[in-house]
């Protein structure tokens, strides 16, 4: 299997979801109820993962997210961004803070159906310095 395949495989597994969305078959009343929770719920973890993190380093990261989790609760990003490239290696790599990291997803009380997809990832404002010329936007585009 080539490459390409993989990105096929990839693309009907996105759009596998969103065809499986909780918001697919309900009424507005319900649909908006959803789309709260899962605003609700989204802040929830952040503010866990928040937390997780300044018990590990203290001060001078910043947490962020995106996606499209009103879809399919699968489809959610969160960026938690360290000063250097060493402080985020050393996250990146400690397995005990990744577990802590997963397990957050489960205390939020995430949609079961989205937990696994959730991505939480590293970066180094160092490297979008001098990589990106300092440009977020640029870097996750």
């Amino acid at each position: 299997m080539g490459e390409g395949d993989n990105a096929v495989d990839k693309l009907f597994g996105v759009i596998h979801k969103a065809n499986h969305s909780p918001l697919w078959g309900k009424d507005p009343a319900s649909r908006k109820a959803y789309i709260d929770e899962i605003g609700r719920t989204t802040q929830i973890l952040e503010g866990k993962i928040r937390g997780i993190i300044s018990a590990e380093v203290g001060q001078d990261f910043e947490v962020f997210h995106y996606g499209a989790n009103v879809l399919h609760p699968g489809f959610l990003v969160f960026w938690i961004a360290v000063k250097s490239d060493q402080l985020r290696d050393a996250l990146k790599s400690d397995a005990v803070l990744q577990r802590r990291l997963r397990q957050a997803i489960v205390d939020a009380d995430y949609p079961a159906q989205g937990r696994e997809d959730v991505q939480i990832n590293f970066e180094s404002q160092e490297t979008i310095d001098r990589d990106w010329n300092g440009s977020w936007f640029e870097y996750l585009k």
